[in-house]
């Protein structure tokens, strides 16, 4: 009998609390990727989604899980068990108009995140001929929990869920 990975079983609870959200109108679901790389056995599953269709702020969840992972887990290397699980990563996008922003933007999500995860922001605008293109900058803001998860952290999806949500709202304020 087929026993599902640690991702497969993740991926299927983070997907359905994320639709969840998007059936109660909180959010609104604009893409989502699954796939398989062949070339390195590895997976990837994200969703993207916003707090509605206007918004100009999005949020994409990223789950992973490497060979070593996949690999450790369906062969059962019992010594590396502490070590298996997936990657979940958060990523927002929003803009600004004055880069400095980016102080207000790191300081309200450590506050939201309880300064848990490492938040790491890069900043882009579109530059074409000699000038840029729009007054506004791009942020890229990449929420790390610098750990693996497994089946034991699915009761923090929820949570982790209504901190990106509070979040996104937090970035239109800004």
């Amino acid at each position: 009998m087929f026993d599902p990975t640690i991702f497969e079983n993740i991926k299927v609870v983070l997907e359905g609390s994320i639709y969840d959200l998007d059936l109660q109108g909180l959010i609104q679901v604009t893409n989502r990727v699954d796939s398989v790389d062949l070339s390195r056995m590895s997976r990837l599953f994200q969703l993207e989604f916003k707090l509605s269709e206007k918004d100009r702020i999005k949020a994409v969840i990223h789950l992973k899980a490497d060979t070593y992972d996949l690999a450790g887990e369906i062969l059962e290397l019992a010594e590396h068990t502490d070590s298996i699980g997936c990657v979940l990563t958060v990523v927002l996008y929003t803009f600004v108009e004055d880069p400095e922003k980016c102080s207000s933007i790191e300081e309200t999500l450590l506050k939201i995140w309880s300064y848990r995860p490492v938040i790491t922001q890069e900043v882009s605008f579109m530059y074409q001929s000699g000038t840029a293109v729009s007054d506004d900058f791009k942020i890229k803001v990449t929420i790390d929990f610098h750990r693996k998860i497994n089946e034991s952290n699915m009761e923090d999806i929820e949570e982790i869920l209504n901190h990106i949500v509070r979040s996104m709202d937090a970035l239109k304020r800004i």
